[in-house]
């Protein structure tokens, strides 16, 4: 049988970004060609040069984006469209999928997605992150771009709602998103919920976890906090640094590792100086794929502090494939997945003290890597969602569509 052509929409994609949604498309669509499906993405790049390449079998082209403010994301919104003519010169593609709002505007909008059926997935409401991240940015700003940018917001918010209008079916990671997606008077049966998934064999408990934590110069008798995020207020890091005093009063064999990049890097680096920190709590900034998997390996216990639209944790399924029990805050979709584990890995609040006494009780309970018992348990929660599961799924749904 002739392979299905999809077209895939999106700001950025894995291996060329490292973020959460790229790393759903990635997963999703590599296993997708092996049920006779043929991928070409469009992407904004991420280093500013224009690339066609064959990645896993999936055609990604990237496009530039030399602009800013505005005209970015007008730049960024227009330009697939040109892209997408050209390649409906050669090719006819059964069903487009978009991503993200920005890069998929102007084919939902202006062009009503070429008469091609077409979903789209609701990774998180674009207003709400711009408004997050205006709130916490560090750039000071007068009266008129303040009125300006409040403006942009209600556009943009607007528009997303418009265009989730315009496909024949939204998908969101978790009930959470999904209820976001409702609040802009989308139909709720339009939605599918389709959660994010693990790399069951890449993610994988450690043989020598000791080995490993001497690779990354970790003391192999401390228990070992860790946490993956971008370096931003809204991931919560702040509250978990400051839980840590109390946490190595009561046990001094307690240390943090944070893995990620970020523009709070050094106001993090501050609150560790500040309080006397270094020797418990360690920056460990940006690392490889494959550091990133031993890192996990490497922890008794995993934390996820976000303070705002976690819409879904791939880092908390992938610490769990790995053994490592994880402790969250009680945002967006972190309590729907880990109340299915064990209910009092979700903290009670947002707040330093509230996300220390979670912590505290996880040790004391021993739902840590440590214990066989829990290990087992964490490991055989995430083979439930690994990708070949969700990919499945995302099957069944494109019949329907194409359908």
């Amino acid at each position: 049988m002739k392979p299905k052509k999809v077209l895939v929409i999106c700001d950025y994609t894995f291996p060329f970004s490292t973020g959460g949604a790229g790393r759903v498309i990635y997963e999703i669509n590599k296993r997708l060609q092996k049920k006779g499906y043929d991928f070409t993405i469009i992407s904004q790049s991420e280093n500013n040069t224009n690339f066609d390449e064959t990645v896993d079998g999936m055609r990604i082209i990237g496009f530039a984006n030399p602009h800013h403010g505005l005209k970015f994301s007008t730049y960024r919104a227009l330009q697939p469209i040109k892209i997408v003519k050209d390649l409906l010169k050669t090719t006819q593609f059964d069903l487009i999928h978009h991503h993200n709002m920005l890069s998929s505007a102007g084919i939902i909008m202006l062009k009503k997605n070429f008469n091609i059926p077409s979903l789209y997935t609701f990774h998180g409401p674009y207003d709400k992150e711009l408004e997050v991240g205006i709130k916490h940015s560090k750039h000071k700003r007068g009266l008129l771009k303040k009125v300006i940018l409040f403006l942009f917001v209600k556009v943009l918010s607007k528009l997303q709602g418009a265009m989730i209008k315009r496909v024949t079916t939204v998908i969101t990671l978790s009930n959470y998103m999904k209820s976001e997606c409702e609040e802009k008077k989308l139909n709720p049966n339009k939605v599918k919920i389709i959660p994010g998934g693990v790399d069951i064999k890449r993610f994988t408990p450690a043989e020598n976890p000791d080995s490993l934590r001497e690779k990354f110069g970790l003391p192999k008798n401390k228990k070992v906090l860790l946490t993956v995020r971008r370096l931003e207020a809204r991931m919560g890091i702040h509250h978990l640094i400051d839980a840590m005093p109390k946490l190595i009063q009561k046990d001094p064999n307690i240390m943090l590792v944070i893995v990620g990049k970020g523009s709070h890097k050094d106001t993090f680096q501050n609150l560790i100086d500040n309080q006397n920190l270094n020797e418990n709590v360690k920056l460990q900034g940006f690392v490889s794929e494959e550091d990133l998997t031993h890192l996990y390996q490497t922890a008794s216990l995993f934390i996820m502090p976000s303070l705002a639209l976690e819409g879904f944790g791939l880092s908390t399924l992938e610490s769990l494939a790995c053994g490592v029990p994880v402790v969250a805050s009680p945002n967006g979709a972190n309590p729907e997945i880990l109340t299915q584990l064990e209910p009092t890995l979700v903290s009670k609040g947002y707040t330093s003290d509230a996300l220390g006494s979670s912590i505290e009780l996880a040790l004391k309970n021993k739902w840590i890597a440590e214990n066989p018992t829990a290990k087992q348990k964490c490991r055989d929660f995430a083979t439930l969602h690994s990708w070949d599961i969700i990919a499945d799924r995302y099957s069944t749904l494109y019949k329907t569509i194409e359908n």
